[in-house]
């Protein structure tokens, strides 16, 4: 819908995955899961500045498959991403923008053989672009942003009647599951990133890093 100063949008997305995927990086390679997804988004343009936006995206976490294409025990569950954002120009060269999301866990509690480290975390970000053509004289935009991951407390306690014993021929229980008999972790970590858009002909190139 439009109107003097607003205009509201609707977008709805499907992407196919529930397999292994592999990742080629600098030193090596590695498989990683990509599951399937969908996603509805919704913004709305209060003015010629600002602009809001909020995203949620479903995720088939109980597909998951380890790289040996084995389903972990106790399985993983579905979860569902909460994203918003907004953005501000000023003078339409320049955009300052905010977001937040809520990312929960797909991993249950890790009271069994498996280990798997994770949690919910809320993830804070801030951008920042601009178009440098007025003043450079040449069609060079750039973008900034920073992120930061708040993980929630990462906790767990194994349960000994769960791990059953690892080597019976040996006296007394053996038991061979790593983090055993519990774990505790606190994690922070950012992330920053910088793109140049040089425009050519009506065309683009991009260097980011």
């Amino acid at each position: 819908t439009k109107g003097p100063h607003s205009m509201l949008a609707l977008g709805l997305g499907t992407e196919q995955g529930g397999k292994q995927v592999l990742v080629v990086r600098r030193g090596g390679a590695s498989y990683i899961f990509s599951p399937e997804q969908a996603a509805a988004g919704l913004s709305f343009q209060l003015s010629p500045e600002l602009s809001l936006s909020t995203d949620l995206t479903w995720l088939r976490w109980s597909e998951y498959l380890t790289v040996h294409d084995h389903r972990p025990s106790p399985g993983w569950h579905d979860t569902v991403n909460l994203s918003a954002g907004a953005e501000y120009v000023v003078d339409r060269w320049a955009a300052f923008r905010l977001g937040y999301a809520w990312v929960p866990s797909p991993v249950p509690a890790q009271i069994g053989v498996s280990s798997y480290l994770d949690a919910g975390r809320h993830v804070l970000s801030g951008g920042f672009g601009a178009g440098l053509e007025a003043a450079l004289g040449v069609p060079l935009h750039l973008d900034l942003y920073v992120r930061a991951h708040v993980v929630g407390d990462i906790a767990f306690t194994k349960d000994r009647d769960a791990l059953g014993d690892a080597d019976p021929n040996t006296p007394g229980p053996q038991i061979a599951a790593l983090g055993f008999p519990g774990m505790h972790a606190d994690v922070l970590y950012f992330q920053a990133g910088l793109s140049a858009t040089l425009t050519l002909g009506g065309a683009s190139a991009r260097h980011a890093e």
